[in-house]
């Protein structure tokens, strides 16, 4: 049986109804209730239990104009009709500030019908009003919810706002939040934003000269292995890329520079780099000496004591395949021209990270990655890092969710 307080997913399978003001979902195991604006309350039960107040962590508000396609199974459509349904319960100007948010708006819907001046602050600063309502993610509470506690700091100063939740309490932070883009807004990289913010000065002053912050330049800055390797043209370079809006591809790509480097054990001084062309030229240099230096290892690197490998997070299966091993990685990074190869210290060492070899409905590569205890998707790439079809990342992510939701 899940928590309630840590449900960010859908039942499988659930039927939704919409009537008076009020969603219900309706899964095999588990039942969901969300009143609308008349009174915002949420509540949750399993079967042969009582309703229980929950939080919901998944999107509430769907995007204006948002549509269903033809191919669309009949269940999905029921669901955007109650959402929409849902939706039209709000006030237009309440729904249209809480959309951009890609999860979490549940907290803020209920802020703003607590304490409507909050509107204001939505509307001004979103990243704070939204780090406010989600006070449980940066500081301790109890008892109370995390918008009861927040309602009471809605009429502070905004610096008076970030102390209490624990970001460096200055104007600049402040400018700093105003600019981020409501997609690259989520608890893991808010939190790392504080840190970033309160420890690295030179980080802090990249992020305060950019006009606008997405998630490509956000975690470029943040990504501590990385503030030594970038450079503010590069951080601006991705803050105006519309492919680095959600995801990181620039991160990421360094990421793995960084990490064949490493594996590489080269001498000298890492570079600075100042653009995605200078990162994927030395990413391809240190792939090709990477490649060479497997293809000419002798007999006697294999007959090395074995280290202990971890099991995999998630089980694999006939589409699926978990690589349990340094040799493993190797024949996949082979197969495939990537540097998965170079990931094994890091599986080793950290247990953050671990890879499985796709097999259909495309040959792929995926990484699976933890943070704050969850194991989520990070690259999923096909034979040379090549970006794979929709049907691809539609059947690995519907894995992954299978196997999270059994735990």
């Amino acid at each position: 049986m899940r928590d309630p307080l840590f449900i960010s997913e859908l039942p499988i399978d659930a039927d939704f109804q919409y009537s008076d003001g009020v969603l219900d979902i309706v899964g095999s195991d588990e039942q969901m209730r969300l009143n609308g604006w008349h009174q915002p309350e949420a509540f949750w039960k399993a079967p042969r239990q009582d309703w229980r107040s929950f939080s919901p962590v998944f999107s509430v508000v769907r995007p204006s104009g948002s549509t269903t396609r033809s191919s669309d199974t009949s269940s999905r459509q029921k669901m955007v009709a109650a959402f929409d349904a849902f939706r039209s319960d709000l006030p237009a100007e309440i729904a249209r500030t809480l959309e951009p948010f890609s999860g979490r708006q549940w907290n803020l819907l209920v802020l703003i019908h607590r304490k409507p001046e909050a509107l204001e602050l939505a509307q001004s600063n979103p990243a704070l009003a939204w780090c406010m309502a989600n006070c449980d993610e940066f500081r301790s509470i109890y008892l109370q919810s995390a918008a009861d506690w927040a309602k009471w700091h809605v009429g502070n100063k905004q610096i008076e706002i970030l102390e209490w939740l624990g970001f460096p309490a200055t104007d600049s932070t402040v400018k700093v939040l105003r600019k981020l883009t409501p997609s690259c807004i989520d608890p893991a990289s808010m939190r790392m934003l504080a840190n970033t913010l309160g420890n690295d000065e030179r980080a802090a002053k990249m992020l305060g000269h950019l006009s606008r912050i997405n998630a490509g330049a956000l975690r470029l800055c943040c990504y501590r292995r990385l503030t030594d390797l970038i450079s503010p043209s590069l951080v601006n370079e991705a803050a105006n890329d519309p492919h680095e809006e959600e995801d990181s591809p620039r991160a990421d790509l360094l990421l793995d520079t960084l990490r064949l480097w490493d594996t590489l054990d080269l001498s000298g001084s890492r570079p600075v780099f100042g653009s995605l062309q200078r990162i994927q030229t030395v990413h391809d240099e240190l792939l090709t000496e990477y490649q060479r230096q497997l293809s000419t290892q002798r007999e006697e690197t294999r007959r090395r004591r074995r280290r202990q490998f971890p099991l995999p997070p998630i089980p694999g299966n006939d589409d699926i395949v978990p690589l349990c091993g340094k040799s493993e990685l190797e024949k996949e990074s082979k197969e495939q021209n990537n540097c998965v190869g170079s990931y094994y210290k890091q599986i080793l060492s950290t247990r953050d990270l671990f890879v499985y070899k796709v097999l259909r409905p495309q040959r792929a590569t995926l990484a699976l990655l933890c943070s704050d205890g969850t194991w989520r998707r990070g690259e999923l790439k096909a034979s040379g890092n090549q970006t794979v079809r929709p049907d691809t990342k539609s059947a690995v992510d519907s894995w992954l969710k299978k196997h999270l939701r059994a735990w």
